[in-house]
């Protein structure tokens, strides 16, 4: 799916997947996109119920996480699959430049090992901006 300049487009991701389900976003390196995450849907970490922004979590170590500077479940995302350069988006992140070309992916920051007792899914509005 490719997004045109001034568009937008809601994504469905699933905390169940390491890299959400959702649709596959084409994007193009120096492009510049927003993200905007409603506080009306929830996923969950094994019994813990969580937004977009995430949660503490204190037995997850942060080289457990694959977005170390990111809390447990704060909504991420990352370009062609690409466990070295994710970047953290939570509830909003106003701007982001994308560092390369390729497809763009979204997901739930925790432990890769650990995704099997996640449930229930997020919403991420994305917008182009140039």
């Amino acid at each position: 799916m490719r997004i045109a300049g001034g568009e937008s487009q809601k994504i469905h991701i699933e905390a169940s997947k390491k890299y959400g389900g959702n649709p596959i976003i084409e994007v193009h390196e120096g492009e510049i996109y927003s993200f905007v995450s409603g506080d009306k849907k929830t996923w969950i970490d094994w019994f813990i119920r969580s937004s977009a922004q995430g949660f503490w979590n204190p037995l997850l170590f942060p080289s457990w996480k694959r977005v170390r500077n990111a809390r447990c479940f704060e909504l991420c995302g990352t370009i062609n699959r690409d466990e070295e350069h994710h970047f953290k988006i939570g509830m909003k992140l106003n701007k982001y430049e994308m560092s390369e070309s390729g497809q763009l992916f979204f997901f739930p920051n925790d432990s890769i090992k650990h995704y099997q007792n996640n449930r229930g899914y997020m919403e991420v509005i994305v917008t182009r901006i140039s």
